[in-house]
């Protein structure tokens, strides 16, 4: 009797813990599947794992069965220029792009036009295209439309209208906006003057190593504008601009 009940308990054990290790493994799968790669790959080694669909066929000899599917294409990777492609060649790839809508590709093509490459040099179109990516809400789109409109490049001259591109483009923090909405506050283009603002929004974009802006610091530094006067502290900002080949802040630094 005794041994039947000894039998019994160990049964009842080995059921309990074969129950327990099911539940274990259900919720901590994903540290387990951790653990055993960790184990099994070389330290250093870099693990990448597509992520495949799974659809069923709908008919026909093999339908119910599953069918896995390459993920879809990176929609960043069709707009960049491939080896060996000339500018000429890309152009004309990315316009079909562009003109179905594809964002990133009509940023590119008003690139393009704006800086003659692959096509020749038609500002007006580049900010049509500029336009279209701005709408969309591309941040870098508007703030290269709001430089074009508060300098005339391919259309009128219109600074309001400027502030108002680079205002959406710094609320995404888009740096050349930051930089073009701080210079139009410094000068009070657009926008009513305030130095003080104009000088936060450079130094906001500076500190980010975005070497206009670290150029305006400096002269906002060298000139007093929205900040004490500190030569020091205006030429360290100009040096630091230099060490990124901005020509402004080298020809700066020599005149002060």
């Amino acid at each position: 009797m005794r041994r039947r009940n000894r039998r019994a308990v160990i049964v009842w054990l080995l059921a309990a813990l074969g129950v327990a290790a099911v539940v274990l493994a259900v919720v901590f799968r994903a540290e387990i599947k951790r653990a055993v790669v960790n184990w099994l790959v070389p330290q250093g080694a870099v693990v990448t794992e597509a992520p495949l669909v799974e659809r069923r066929q709908p008919g026909g000899e093999n339908a119910g069965t599953r069918v896995k599917e390459e993920p879809a294409p990176d929609p960043v990777e069709k707009t960049l220029q491939r080896t060996g492609e000339s500018s000429e060649a890309y152009y004309e790839r990315l316009l079909p792009l562009a003109e179905n809508g594809d964002v990133l590709a009509q940023l590119k093509v008003a690139e393009a036009c704006f800086y003659g490459k692959g096509t020749p040099t038609n500002r007006v179109d580049a900010v049509g295209w500029y336009r279209k990516a701005a709408d969309a809400g591309d941040a870098s789109a508007q703030a290269s439309l709001g430089f074009c409109l508060l300098n005339g490049l391919g259309c009128e001259k219109d600074p309001h209208a400027a502030v108002k591109w680079y205002a959406r483009g710094a609320e995404q923090d888009d740096l050349n906006a930051i930089h073009g909405l701080a210079y139009c506050h410094l000068h009070g283009f657009g926008v009513e003057k305030d130095e003080k603002k104009g000088f936060d929004l450079a130094m906001k974009a500076a500190v980010r190593g975005h070497a206009p802006s670290q150029t305006l610091v400096g002269e906002c530094f060298h000139a007093g504008l929205g900040v004490e006067p500190d030569k020091e502290r205006g030429d360290a900002w100009l040096y630091r601009a230099t060490r990124q080949n901005n020509k402004r802040a080298e020809s700066l630094l020599q005149a002060y």
